[in-house]
């Protein structure tokens, strides 16, 4: 085991004082990149894929909630660090009981403990640290469902194991229910029950009520159980019972140097199936602490040591095994020792043991990182993971993007999990219904997406878009999904062929160049577009309007399967030029987004939807471009400190999948699912690396003279034959083989060069087969991206496409062959709905939706509109006056976090009201509590609507209120909740005579 001192947070360096041993084990440091991380990033203790990840949190909740390095106090170790999933601490204690955890900036003001990094200890599957508060060291170890624990204590009268089940955490739900229960003197069980609602209407929609269930037994008997309520203390109890504010813990007079023995045992089920998790781990080992440090590191060794890697390289081999440990720790089983779980009808499911459900973030973008590595390296993971996928599938109908402890979550955009099943499907891992995989991707990338009955939603949110205009229009989501969506149908027409259904081959393969109707070839950039046809104008490819954390810049290279149809699109020469110029511009930032401002950034390695920047190179015939910005990111991105770990968001074992396979020179564009899936090659990081594949068989990666100046590949040999080509296929090594480079300090630039990696386009002009023309454009606006109009507007409909008759309707409904033709431009004065199709003579539809809602202001009633506003917070591009600009639009209001928060207009004059109309964002799902007050001169204020117990859910006709008119020139909407996030929102607020 090694020992790690940490002087400082700014002194972490001195590496090469630091003694590493030869095992894998050994040069894995999970402190790496702890500081201001997510709470998926940890440094506890673990097995993989872990139920328990036991692990000391010392952060408040945020986005970034968990443990950072650099704060020096911990208040408590956690015992699940998975996504969206709130659980309790436990720590031990001496001297009083105190219920609250103080704060990070001054922790005497609670239970924290006081800590120094150089008494702290970190290995897989091992944690420990001294509190200086209490004189305690703890140490922390787990098996697959328990947490294993061993405090040391000093000699006191009032020592305690304490445990606290209202803790912060990253979007931390509602303790609804808390029940602890002594069994004896040794032993306490119990649950919470949490709800965690999160909803911003684009990349999460949650609504999970869940039972953690727990036992906890001990060596040493304690002397009584005592707990607390908010402000009330319970002192020797057999049961506390509460909700909210609750903890309990456990009394012991200890001796000097006495240990004590902690584990507890964790199960979604019950508490019998907490029981069952605890007896069946800890059967063999009883409390002897080292026998569990010493399987946990075995387990890691046997599971790490599939890769082997030669290299005098220390600091790189620190980096690898730190990163290749991150790939297989974060995510989570979340199905008992027996197979039962709980779905997300809340109904136990008896599964099979062995057959594990798992949860985790995001599936979104694993193709590029995790799809590979797993696939190559440990495949029986990856067709746990697809039987998981179709275990949720079976019981909720849809598959997940990411399975949230058996819930839908709908993180992030698209549906992911298609390409996942396809790679594993491609790549020979088939040992699940392969049927059934077959109907779930084709149900999901054919059904527009909906909130399940379940709560949460599923599917995919825009396709309803995505199928009627042949892209996501602005007015309905984000351009970005598209170009996800179009690699999805390609991938599913993989599947589709490979099982003779050329039906579905046919639709999805022409469906997947929808990419093409968002690449502006006059702007040359990729570009949002609306429903009417028109790009929407100013285009700013630095802008991440329309681009899921990403930019316009960074989606034009993303269409995986299809990188040359982006050449074409761009030329060659631009297509070199823009990425070069992108990542020379991107080195000074580490080729991170610094602050997650993913609009301003060309390169962002820290984020999923740039991660195959440095191999598009290959696809250009430029190979040793890629060699060298592979081997920057791997040196300026990649670090060994807390700090510097990954700038970016690590993300359950994305980055650390890169990291680990572009170390090893391959990579996959297609995320591994063509009929013949390939691997892109680059330079390897080290010498040599052997791959122990699951089948037995070698895959030896030699780098003859690589160092680092010699990055570049002069010439390659696969299984002793020459290589000319910057790619081979997967089944090529597949069974082992031998993959053999000789570098050099400079690029040759003959090598790789032979054949371009595959892509559905071949080198030549860029061809758009979906560009039609077909338009609806007005004159009149006021708005035109939104479309509104103050008396009246002109509409023309334009198309070029032979022989053909425009046909459209002016109710919403979508026009048929007997619809009224288009003859000349259309006028109107009131708000309509213009839907238009082409057809040809036979009456036959041979063009995609065009559509538009002409909205006319109503400002001629509404007194707000354009008048004076002001509010408690005012954010960029969400300020107050968003709320009186005469439109409702989910894409332009007034936004403000957290809850409570206050928003004011002054009209002209005082005026007498009867009526107000409040427009919030809306999801179908959230509901907000508010309340409305009046004044005539800003300061003595009259309550006139008191909706603080509003429970109706919020809808796209807004709230309204009628009341006894009153006269007023202030109004003050008072935002008390809202029941999805931490968030209120006004779209729009109107008040009438």
């Amino acid at each position: 085991m090694k020992k790690l001192f940490y002087l400082s947070l700014f002194c972490y360096c001195m590496l090469s004082t630091l003694s590493y041993g030869q095992t894998p084990v050994d040069y894995v440091d999970p402190f790496i990149g702890t500081h201001d991380s997510r709470p998926l990033l940890f440094p506890g203790a673990t097995l993989p894929f872990g139920m328990v990840k036991l692990s000391p949190d010392n952060q408040k909740s945020n986005w970034k909630a968990g443990h950072d390095y650099a704060i020096k106090n911990i208040a408590g170790f956690n015992f699940v660090h998975d996504y969206h999933l709130s659980t309790f601490y436990v720590l031990p204690v001496t001297g009083k009981i105190q219920t609250e955890p103080g704060t990070e900036e001054h922790p005497e003001l609670g239970y924290r403990s006081k800590i120094s990094n150089d008494r702290e200890t970190a290995s897989p599957g091992y944690y420990s640290v001294y509190l200086q508060d209490y004189d305690v060291t703890a140490e922390l170890s787990a098996t697959t469902r328990v947490g294993v624990q061993r405090y040391t204590f000093p000699a006191s009268k009032e020592s305690a194991v304490m445990f606290d089940f209202q803790i912060p955490y990253e979007d931390p739900g509602e303790v609804l229910e808390v029940k602890v229960n002594k069994v004896s003197d040794t032993e306490i069980e119990g649950y919470i029950k949490i709800m965690d609602r999160q909803n911003n209407g684009v990349t999460i929609m949650l609504q999970n009520d869940y039972y953690l269930y727990f036992v906890t037994r001990t060596d040493t008997p304690f002397e009584s159980l005592g707990g607390w309520q908010d402000e009330t203390k319970l002192e020797n109890v057999n049961q506390i019972i509460g909700a909210g504010n609750v903890g309990c813990y456990l009394r012991y007079r200890t001796a000097k140097g006495q240990q004590i023995n902690v584990h507890t045992a964790l199960s979604m089920v019950s508490t019998d199936q907490a029981r069952l998790n605890l007896d069946t781990e800890t059967k063999a080992n009883g409390f002897a602490f080292e026998k569990y440090k010493k399987d946990a590191r075995k387990i890691w060794n046997n599971l790490l040591g599939a890769i082997k890697i030669k290299d005098d390289n220390e600091k790189n081999k620190i980096k690898f095994y730190t990163n290749l440990y991150r790939t297989y720790c974060a995510k989570t089983i979340w199905n008992d020792v027996n197979g039962q779980w709980v779905d997300m009808n809340e109904e136990v499911v008896q599964g099979k043991p062995g057959l594990n459900v798992y949860g985790a973030d995001a599936f979104w973008g694993m193709k590029w990182n995790l799809n590979g590595l797993w696939s190559l390296v440990t495949p029986s993971i990856t067709n746990s993971w697809v039987n998981s996928l179709l275990e949720i599938y079976k019981r909720g109908g849809w598959l997940p993007k990411g399975p949230n402890a058996g819930e839908y979550s709908a993180i992030m955009t698209s549906s992911p999990a298609v390409s996942f099943i396809v790679a594993a499907y491609m790549q020979g891992i088939r040992d699940y219904d392969v049927d059934l995989a077959y109907e779930a991707i084709v149900k999901i990338m054919k059904n527009p997406g909906e909130v399940h009955k379940s709560g949460g939603f599923v599917g995919n949110r825009w396709l309803k878009s995505y199928m009627d205009f042949g892209y996501v229009a602005s007015e309905s989501g984000p351009a970005s999904n598209t170009m996800e969506l179009a690699f999805q149908d390609w991938c599913v027409a993989q599947m589709a062929k490979d099982l003779g259904k050329m039906e579905d081959y046919a639709y999805f393969l022409k469906r997947s160049s929808s990419y093409k109707n968002h690449l502006d070839q006059k702007e040359t950039y990729a570009r949002i577009k609306s429903s009417t046809g028109q790009w929407i104008e100013p285009n700013n490819p630095f802008s991440s309007k329309g681009f899921i954390e990403g930019n316009g810049w960074q989606y034009t290279f993303y269409a995986p399967h299809d990188i040359q149809g982006v050449i074409n699109f761009l030329g060659k020469d631009k297509f070199l030029e823009r990425l070069n110029w992108g990542f020379t511009n991107s080195k000074k930032s580490k080729f991170n987004a610094t602050g997650d401002r993913y609009a301003n950034f060309p390169i962002n390695h820290g984020n999923q939807p740039n991660m195959q920047a440095a191999f598009l190179f290959n696809y250009a015939g430029e190979p040793w471009k890629t060699q060298h910005w592979v081997r920057e990111i791997l040196n300026i991105y990649y670090g060994n400190t807390p700090e510097d770990g990954w700038p970016g968001d690590e993300d359950q074992g994305q980055m650390g999948a890169w990291f680990v396979m572009s170390s090893l020179g391959l990579f996959q564009m297609q995320g591994g699912c063509a009929i013949d899936p390939v691997f892109d090659l680059t330079a390897p990081l080290f010498k040599r690396a052997t791959v122990t594949l699951e089948n037995g068989k070698k895959l030896k990666i030699i780098a003859n003279n690589n160092s680092d100046t010699n990055f570049y590949i002069q010439s390659a040999k696969l299984n002793g034959k020459p290589l000319d080509k910057a790619w081979i296929y997967v089944s090529e090594i597949s069974k082992g083989g031998t993959l053999e480079y000789e570098m050099g300090p400079k690029p040759n630039k003959n090598w790789g060069v032979a054949e371009l990696p595959p892509s559905i386009s071949t080198p030549g002009k860029w061809v758009n087969e979906n560009e039609q023309d077909f338009v609806i454009s007005a004159e009149g606006l006021y708005d035109k991206e939104k479309k509104n109009f103050m008396n009246e507007v002109t509409v023309q409909i334009k198309a070029k496409i032979e022989q053909a008759t425009i046909r459209y309707t002016l109710d919403g409904s979508v026009p048929t062959s007997k619809s009224k033709s288009y003859i000349k431009p259309l006028q109107f004065n009131e708000t309509v709905t213009l839907n238009a199709l082409a057809f040809d003579q036979k009456g036959d539809v041979i063009s995609k939706l065009r559509k538009a809602k002409f909205e006319k202001i109503n400002y001629e009633e509404n007194l707000t509109f354009n008048q004076v506003t002001k509010a408690s917070v005012s954010n960029k591009g969400y300020e107050p006056s968003n709320a009186v600009d005469g439109f409702v639009d989910r894409d332009k209001f007034w936004d403000a976090s957290p809850y409570p928060q206050q928003w004011q207009v002054e009209l002209a004059e005082v005026t007498e009201i009867s009526s107000v109309h409040l427009f919030t964002y809306w999801d179908g799902y959230r509901s907000y509590a508010y309340t409305i007050d009046v004044s005539e001169d800003g300061k003595n204020w009259q309550k006139i609507i008191d909706a603080s117990s509003n429970k109706a859910k919020a809808t796209e006709k807004g709230y309204v209120h009628e009341f006894k008119p009153t006269k007023a020139k202030y109004f003050r909407v008072n935002m008390l909740k809202n029941n999805a996030n931490i968030g209120v929102h006004i779209v729009e607020f109107r008040v009438y005579k």
